[in-house]
């Protein structure tokens, strides 16, 4: 006879609760908390064309700017003269939304942002809208200002007020951002580099034979097993290169985890004064590039090692993915820190 699966007398009472807790447990999500000050997102191209339709959408949280000032949500623009920019969607003095395009305002939404809420704009030709959680608030007719700035990158919670300088920073949460289609989740708790859903990321190059046999390994360098490399060094330079640049491709993504580290490890061979890439924390890390020959003959290609003459560094990676960019196009954030990362709920 086949005896029945042993349970507990509590079992029935306490499985729904148990449940229970394990939905509440998977039903938060981080974002994070613009301080107002000097946090900004920042985009390596120009997401919005402000000749075609525009499609911007994204959600606040519980924590709302002050009315008062004027609060950038996205911008793409260089100079200081509101006539002369070419895009931003901004909060007014009463913390309702106000288009600019090309030097020329729209009306304004109408009404101040509210915690919690989804806020969308599209303008199609000359038809500006307005929407409240997918419900129209404002329909009107917006006529383009001839104002453009070609070199204009798109940044969030922040807008260029001259080279180099940024101003109307926003205070609160802005996340789900989602620009022509694209969506920036803001979600990845603890990283500067976020990933838009889906990541559009290339194929895996570091497989398991790349992983195992890297293109250089220096005599610092040792393989643990099981995906970890260990690096004790001297402060010479000493590199684990598993692509050789030439086979590394033009636009690249990397993810690692420093499992501990005493000094810093650079992801990235540069030359001269050029400092990127560099960590000295453990965490899950993540650096990509656009051009791997921007800044120096090497330039970004991907190599581990000591980021400068004479730093002593030793540490463990593991769990290192390298892809092409594809049509990934990450957000940096800016000036965040890491007590501003906040838990809300799906």
């Amino acid at each position: 006879m086949t005896r029945p699966a042993f349970r507990p007398a509590f079992y029935p009472a306490f499985r729904p609760a148990f449940n229970k807790l394990k939905s509440v447990a998977a039903a938060v999500r981080s974002v994070y908390n613009f301080d107002g000050i000097d946090d900004r997102g920042q985009l390596a191209f120009k997401a919005i064309d402000p000749d075609g339709d525009i499609d911007i959408e994204f959600k606040t949280g519980a924590t709302l700017p002050p009315a008062g000032a004027s609060w950038t949500i996205v911008s793409q623009n260089i100079t200081t003269t509101s006539a002369n920019r070419e895009f931003g969607l901004y909060t007014n003095n009463l913390n309702a939304l106000q288009l600019l395009l090309g030097g020329a305002f729209s009306g304004n939404m109408g009404q101040p942002l509210e915690a919690n809420r989804t806020y969308r704009i599209t303008l199609v030709g000359t038809a500006l809208t307005y929407f409240k959680d997918g419900v129209v608030t404002l329909s009107t007719t917006f006529n383009r200002g001839g104002a453009r700035e070609p070199s204009a990158l798109t940044g969030i919670a922040a807008r260029n007020t001259a080279v180099a300088s940024y101003g109307s920073y926003y205070a609160g949460n802005i996340y789900d951002l989602k620009i022509n289609g694209t969506l920036w989740p803001i979600s990845d708790n603890n990283q500067t580099i976020q990933l838009p859903s889906p990541s559009g990321l290339g194929f895996e190059l570091i497989t398991q034979s790349v992983l195992e046999s890297p293109n250089i390994k220096g005599s610092q360098w040792t393989y643990l097993g099981e995906g970890r490399w260990r690096y004790i060094g001297d402060g010479s330079f000493n590199e684990l290169n598993f692509i050789t640049p030439s086979a590394q491709p033009a636009q690249g993504y990397l993810e690692f985890e420093i499992e501990s580290i005493t000094g810093t490890i650079s992801c990235v061979q540069a030359s001269g004064a050029i400092v990127r890439g560099s960590f000295n924390t453990i965490g899950v890390k993540r650096y990509f590039f656009t051009d791997k020959n921007e800044g120096s003959t090497n330039g970004a290609t991907i190599t581990f090692k000591r980021p400068a003459n004479g730093v002593v560094t030793s540490c463990i990676i593991k769990n290192i993915s390298f892809k092409p960019l594809g049509t990934c196009n990450p957000l940096t954030l800016v000036n965040t820190t890491p007590d501003r990362w906040q838990e809300v709920p799906l």
